[in-house]
């Protein structure tokens, strides 16, 4: 029963996220762009067959390439998603904002429709022959926003912006992170992006992305890190010679410190909070719908969410005087990466001991701080009717024997009173006794046949 459950648990959970993942959209690798630069357009189906595909209006942006389409399919744990995807390469020919219209595709009949994209083109300046280092490649961190609350998780990103190429690169120095707890992010979106700066068009890529949760309020400070890069310099004289292998020189950048303000939690929190901060979800699942007083009604209640999990306490199950609801325990906790986020699910399973027949509605409260919009917000499962019947056995003398079930499993006492005496010296009443008594008849007999 308990693992048909949780496989119906874990299909309900697929299938939504398969139902959410259907979608058309646009994307470009350049939020500015230089005159006469090239940059990508790419146009994504998720999680469909495309029919027809239409182009948009490039809005006077000259075609270079495209389009070019490509497909991949992925099974991640038994769920199956599809990309189909329709890249193209432009031109800007003047400066100023360029809008890029809506692309659109057939999939079942029905047409879906892109967004459209916005690009600001500016004039680019010729790049001096000498220019510095520190103008040409640098490191930064970057972060989305400079105060946030305890408990919330926000992406540090370290991001490259180089008019060079990086052959690779090394960490060599990095924040400790003081008073955060920092957890390494492996799947991000990492692709080449062109960004202008200074009316210098700059290829970047975030090289590390971690999750930070902060512990404290007050100012932190996220020290620089430290990178050594790899720089390719020179070219072959000749563009047929295969074997040039071009000199490494060595780079070390570094990233300018973050200071980060740590906010406390208004006051207010609702009776049900129990210290999420972050987007939560929540689920309440109970297996028995119809009970007596002699049996203990398993309850179940999945938290999800993108906050720091080693804050948050148990869901308070409040139903009534009707019930007894024991400490409950957790029988699972999943952390994994989505969007390029640390989320974690945890399982908790409670017991409730019914006192009273009758026919009950259980609905459970939860609550979480919402830092987005700086608010608590309360969710309640959907409600599910219980009948209780009585049972055969005093409501008091169940209820103290499951205690006392309970206390033994989970303690073992260390008795404070002892009563002493002395050991017997009798011999008599001893094992060993016995057993010596019992060799001496058995010896008599064997030598009473003997003789005769």
């Amino acid at each position: 029963m308990t693992r048909k459950l949780l496989l119906l648990i874990g299909y309900l959970f697929s299938a939504v996220a398969l139902l959410a993942q259907v979608s058309f959209t646009a994307s470009t690798n350049a939020k500015q762009v230089t005159t006469y630069s090239y940059f990508e357009v790419k146009f994504v189906l998720n999680n469909a067959r495309p029919e027809a595909f239409t182009p948009p209006s490039f809005g006077g942006l000259e075609v270079i390439s495209g389009p070019s389409r490509s497909t991949s399919t992925t099974i991640i744990n038994g769920v199956y998603s599809s990309e189909s995807s329709f890249g193209f390469v432009l031109q800007a020919e003047k400066a100023g904002k360029i809008t890029i219209g809506s692309a659109t595709v057939k999939v079942d009949g029905k047409t879906l429709r892109t967004e459209p994209l916005t690009i600001e083109v500016v004039d680019g300046k010729k790049m001096e022959k000498k220019g510095s280092r520190a103008e040409e490649i640098f490191l930064a961190a970057e972060i989305p926003v400079k105060e946030i609350y305890v408990g919330q998780q926000i992406p540090l990103d370290y991001k490259i912006y180089t008019l060079t190429d990086i052959n690779s690169f090394n960490i060599l120095t990095e924040s400790d992170y003081q008073g955060f707890y920092a957890e390494d992010v492996r799947r991000f979106e990492s692709s080449i992006v062109s960004e202008v700066i200074n009316g210098k068009q700059y290829t970047t890529k975030v090289l590390k992305r971690l999750a930070l949760f902060p512990q404290q309020t007050g100012q932190l400070i996220i020290e620089p890190m430290r990178m050594q890069l790899g720089i390719s310099q020179g070219a072959p004289s000749n563009p047929r010679d295969f074997f040039f292998s071009p000199e490494l020189v060595r780079l070390d950048v570094a990233s300018e410190p973050l200071e980060v303000t740590i906010k406390s939690l208004p006051e207010g929190a609702p009776a049900s909070f129990t210290g999420a901060v972050g987007i939560y979800s929540f689920a309440s699942f109970v297996q028995n719908t119809r009970v007596s007083t002699d049996d203990g009604l398993p309850i179940r209640v999945s938290v999800n969410g993108n906050g720091d999990m080693k804050r948050v306490s148990p869901p308070v199950l409040n139903l009534g005087d009707a019930f007894e609801v024991y400490e409950p325990k957790v029988l699972e906790e999943r952390i994994q990466e989505i969007d390029g986020e640390i989320q974690t699910r945890r399982i908790y399973e409670y017991i409730a001991l019914p006192k009273i027949p009758g026919d009950y509605n259980i609905k459970i409260e939860f609550s979480y701080f919402d830092p987005e919009q700086g608010i608590y917000q309360t969710i309640y499962s959907e409600p599910t009717l219980v009948t209780v019947v009585k049972g055969l056995n005093p409501v008091a003398e169940r209820q103290s024997s499951v205690a006392a079930s309970t206390v033994q499993e989970d303690i073992r006492f260390i008795k404070t009173q002892a009563t002493l005496r002395k050991k017997s010296t009798i011999f008599f009443h001893t094992p060993l006794f016995l057993d010596r008594l019992g060799i001496t008849f058995f010896a008599i007999g064997c030598f009473g046949n003997n003789e005769k």
